[in-house]
């Protein structure tokens, strides 16, 4: 790249020179030392991942083009060998004893080494130490061996606006993106410059790009891939999410520790966390009206002060997804309360001290939450019940195994439908097996224990409403004295318990308790 101008304007006084050759002496001019961001992604039906390259000027080099504006319209060519930047994270640029006029470039491949197509953008960081306003950039793209567009140098402070307008570029498996990023000091940068530096770093992310169609023709399911902030650290994870946008995501790179705080979310309304494999540990999260929490791909370790007390809180509006989640807590995994309140639960493991989803029957408010389980196992230890609905709600599981010491599903009001699961009941201890028979029902789960118990039995806030459950190719099992299920249904019209179950379905002892329960299946 031509010097000339700089070295006459700095001829004329060795001061100038002096100043000038200290201007970035010790300092470094940093770029793409950051690990290429999004090699996976859990919304996918194959493989998504990026490879990044970064080429040297050499003029040896077997990669040669012309660029109109650039080196005063003469071919620059780039070394026949790259850096990988998965595999070497050193600076790509890394430029001392930076004069004003000095100009440089490098060439930067962006390969779809995956199975699925994928959506590109990048995404800079910048740190100025004084030095941002006299440094120019361009991106000169390459498309079929040659250069495309005009070059024109952007003062660095507008380096994400310009990437901006290169987001979204899809790349089928085994394509790729070139550009060639041109970079230098603006002639005109004074004396103020000296000993400044500045630094960028970029992220390169990559999301499954709707392309791809499902069983159905439709492509629309990839809409949901997103673009990855990588995390290492409490501090990391707390500065990103804050202004996380609902189409980016967290991407841990390591295990993080809140201890005793509680997971932050995003101002946007919308937390993704790609938990990546590593674990997140945090006391709890409470999800507002209008917020989304996304949990995916990994660990989850939540404490609480008391059993019932709950680590994930859904309120009225609010939605909560845990796909991938292997989620531990000593507390209560998942309450939902009021319209609009969304628990998904997919491809999980939930053990925990307390009920592994639940609601509260203390106020009408709470009515009306909806819950969908499925290909996910649920365990609760101490409290014994995994899973409690007792308020109108919507309960649907399908593909689920359900462990509980007092019950695997207890239903005490709304509607559930439960398909290809298993619920175990694995109670041996006969010492309440007579305990309900004079008694009315207590609060929470001090019913009768059985593998699926339905309905009311006397008082309380659970009076005003049925229960209906239906069973489809579902299996329910009492490894001890209890029964299989067990349904005692609300008096008064229209608020009694409606089981349906079909001939697929092994349910084993059925208890009614009253004449308010209505059985529809083979044989009744």
């Amino acid at each position: 790249m031509s010097q000339k101008s700089t070295k006459r304007a700095l001829a004329a006084s060795a001061l100038s020179l002096a100043v000038s050759l200290a201007l970035l002496a010790g300092t470094t001019f940093a770029w793409f030392t950051d690990s290429v961001t999004n090699t996976g992604n859990v919304i996918q039906a194959g493989n998504l991942s990026i490879d990044a390259l970064a080429y040297d000027l050499d003029a040896a080099g077997d990669k040669t083009y012309t660029i109109e504006g650039v080196n005063g319209g003469q071919p620059i060519t780039f070394a026949a060998g790259a850096q990988d930047l998965k595999k070497d994270t050193s600076a790509i640029i890394d430029e001392t004893l930076w004069e004003p006029g000095k100009s440089s470039a490098k060439l930067l491949e962006v390969v779809n080494g995956g199975s699925l197509a994928a959506k590109i953008q990048l995404e800079f960081t910048l740190e100025d130490g004084g030095l941002m306003d006299a440094l120019w950039f361009d991106f000169v793209q390459i498309k079929n061996g040659a250069a495309v567009g005009r070059f024109t140098p952007r003062d660095m402070r507008t380096i994400n606006d310009v990437a901006d307008t290169m987001d979204d570029t899809v790349l089928l498996p085994e394509e790729s993106l070139q550009f060639v990023l041109v970079y230098g000091m603006y002639e005109e940068a004074g004396n103020e410059y000296m000993g400044k530096d500045f630094a960028a770093n970029v992220t390169i992310r990559a999301a499954q790009a709707a392309v791809e169609q499902d069983g159905f023709g439709s492509s629309e399911y990839d809409l949901q891939a997103d673009y990855y902030a990588e995390v290492s650290t409490t501090e990391e994870f707390a500065e990103k999410v804050e202004n996380l946008q609902p189409n980016e995501a967290l991407r841990l790179t390591d295990d993080i520790d809140f201890g005793t705080q509680n997971i932050p979310m995003s101002q946007s309304g919308t937390t993704n966390i790609d938990l990546n494999g590593k674990t997140l540990t945090a006391d709890s999260v409470t999800v507002t009206d209008g917020e989304n929490l996304n949990i995916q791909d990994g660990g989850l370790e939540l404490a609480a002060q008391a059993v019932t007390n709950s680590s994930i809180s859904t309120e009225k509006g609010g939605r909560v997804l845990l796909n991938g989640v292997d989620y531990k807590t000593t507390g209560t995994a998942v309450y939902a309360a009021g319209d609009g309140a969304v628990v998904d639960i997919i491809d999980s493991v939930i053990e925990c001290a307390g009920y592994c989803v639940t609601t509260n029957a203390s106020t009408t408010e709470n009515h009306n939450p909806v819950f969908n389980i499925r290909n996910s196992t649920l365990t609760s230890t101490d409290v014994g019940t995994a899973v409690l609905v007792n308020v109108p709600c919507q309960l649907n599981m399908t593909n689920c195994t359900v462990n509980g010491t007092m019950h695997g599903v207890v239903v005490r009001g709304g509607t559930a439908v439960l398909e290809n699961c298993t619920l175990t009941l694995t109670q041996e201890d006969d010492s309440v097996l007579h305990y309900f028979d004079n008694r009315d029902w207590g609060t929470g789960n001090e019913i009768n224990l059985a593998a699926l118990t339905l309905g009311n039995k006397g008082g309380g806030n659970y009076q005003y409403y049925p229960t209906n459950c239906t069973l489809i190719n579902t299996k329910l099992i009492s490894v001890g004295p209890y029964p299989t299920l067990y349904a005692y249904g609300n008096t008064g019209e229209g608020l009694g318990v409606t089981l349906t179950y079909d001939a697929a379905s092994v349910v084993g002892e059925i208890i009614k308790g009253n004449d308010a329960v209505t059985v529809i299946g083979p044989g009744e």
